[in-house]
């Protein structure tokens, strides 16, 4: 989490880092050694691991900022006082003509080095991808907008001037317009919070907007969703937000924790990771799964069938285990009559064990009717994944969805049908 404090920190600091002197050890054999970095010998890992050391805690508080005691405004404070700086004219001349190659092939670090994993060949975390006709979006976890016109043959920048570059969400209007939801929604320590949602009509760069002002500013936002009755929900860290689909409403706070008597946890937060509306209600029926990945009070699956009006915790019904429902990712088939969410195990988070190769989760499930009570149908597990032609087959204590407290995805394929669906974690 973001917000860990330093203290925890630092303990967890000093379990990596014996783990990394252990593995320094237990790998370092002198004939695979590169010529770019040699592995570590035993006397040389005390000296390496304080390096490391170091650069974990550096790396760590960049992404920890502004904290638990500055305002999420910051970020945005920082950006204005950048823009008011003096230029200094000039041009910037190439010295060197090597390509830089993150996965070079005679780096073979045991247990920092990410080589051999194709490194060099992708673009790096992608949180968030929205179609619009022709015209792909992606959204990076620190690295802005990106358009493409030519189905992913190439891609150019079109947020590097707002800011926050940390993308959660990203979501087509009725209207054609853009939806960016800023703060990447993973949980995880080196998630920034973002400044809002930001709105364009055409998706060029310098066309951005920020909708209802300050209200989402230092939050992460997970999911934007219009219900085609001229709202727009958002789904984050402070719980689930509404305003007008036209960009010009502020931001009304549906729900969060404290609405329902629960304590918000961690750090105050009401953690709300997806919202769906249900096709064929005319934006009556909406469904938000707002859940901690360790589990909290207030984990589970809340219902409107009021539009938005009046909320409830819904009770699952069926295969899912509502005490043991965690994060979950929900998307409706486009006739809305079913309704599939992938659910992470918060007892699987919490002990983990090997004889289920350490996944967290729970299952893949769909609900025939499309009612977000149910009754539930579990129609993949673990194991079914795994066997579906996964590569995680023939890996040992790593199996598909061990990391569905971090990342989730669910996906209706065919858009128009209710045949197939795709699940990624």
């Amino acid at each position: 989490m973001r917000h860990r404090s330093r203290p925890a920190l630092l303990a967890t600091l000093l379990a990596i880092l014996s783990i990394v002197a252990m593995s320094v050890v237990a790998f370092a054999d002198p004939s695979t050694r590169a010529s770019e970095r040699a592995l570590l010998s035993a006397k040389d890992a005390n000296q390496d691991r304080d390096e490391i050391g170091r650069a974990i805690l550096e790396y760590s508080t960049a992404r920890v900022a502004p904290g638990t005691t500055i305002d999420g405004g910051a970020f945005t404070a920082a950006y204005q006082q950048k823009a008011a700086l003096n230029t200094v004219g000039g041009s910037w001349t190439e010295l060197t003509n090597r390509p830089y190659d993150s996965d070079a092939a005679g780096y073979r670090d045991p247990f920092i080095s990410n080589s051999g994993g194709g490194s060099g060949l992708v673009s790096g975390r992608m949180s968030a991808l929205a179609v619009a006709g022709n015209t792909l979006y992606a959204g990076g976890a620190d690295g802005g907008v990106w358009r493409s016109s030519d189905g992913g043959a190439s891609w150019t920048a079109v947020f590097d001037d707002q800011g926050s570059l940390s993308i959660g969400s990203i979501a087509v209007a009725p209207d054609g317009a853009i939806w960016v939801g800023t703060g990447e929604a993973n949980t995880a320590f080196e998630n920034y919070a973002g400044i809002g949602v930001l709105r364009s009509k055409t998706g060029n760069k310098g066309s951005w907007s920020l909708v209802g002002g300050s209200a989402l500013n230092g939050r992460t936002i997970g999911r934007i969703a219009f219900d085609g009755n001229g709202h727009v929900y958002a789904a984050t860290s402070m719980g689930l937000f509404r305003t007008s689909d036209d960009g010009k409403g502020a931001w009304t706070k549906m729900f969060d924790a404290a609405t329902f008597g629960y304590s918000p946890v961690p750090y105050g937060m009401s953690i709300v990771n997806d919202v769906a509306v249900q096709p064929g209600t005319g934006g009556q029926v909406v469904v938000a799964n707002m859940a901690w990945r360790n589990g909290a009070a207030y984990n589970g699956f809340y219902v409107s069938r009021d539009g938005g009006s009046t909320w409830y915790r819904g009770k699952s019904g069926g295969a899912i285990n509502d005490k043991d429902l965690g994060r979950a990712s929900l998307a409706y088939s486009a006739d809305g009559t079913r309704l599939y969410t992938v659910v992470e195990s918060i007892f699987l988070f919490n002990k983990p064990n090997v004889q289920t190769g350490n996944t967290v989760l729970a299952g893949v499930y769909v609900s025939t009717g499309g009612d977000p009570e149910g009754a539930w149908n579990q129609i993949a597990d673990y194991r079914k994944l795994e066997n579906s032609g996964s590569a995680l087959n023939h890996s040992k204590g790593y199996s598909p969805g061990i990391q569905a407290w971090y990342n989730q995805f669910v996906g209706v394929d065919p858009p128009t049908g209710t045949s197939r669906s795709r699940a990624g974690m």
